[in-house]
């Protein structure tokens, strides 16, 4: 568990068949919960940007957007 949040990544699993659900409120859901349980897979995340529900899309940019940093930041030493 990751301090934060309650639960783990493996608990994302669930989630991934949610993103190609007919109600963008379910997919956007989805992709909020992969960003609260720290779990970012930018192969199912990158065509969420073409989503036609704005919503899903903020929510994609905001996961990829955070992912992004938190890489750059390691990658500089904040290990």
């Amino acid at each position: 568990m990751n301090g934060l949040f309650c639960g783990e990544r493996a608990d994302a699993v669930p989630l991934w068949p949610l993103l190609g659900h007919p109600e963008g409120r379910v997919r956007a859901a989805a992709v909020a919960g992969s960003r609260v349980l720290d779990v970012t897979d930018a192969r199912r995340l990158l065509p969420l940007l073409d989503d036609p529900v704005p919503s899903v899309v903020r929510e994609a940019e905001r996961l990829l957007d955070w992912a992004g940093r938190t890489l750059r930041w390691w990658s500089v030493g904040g290990r």
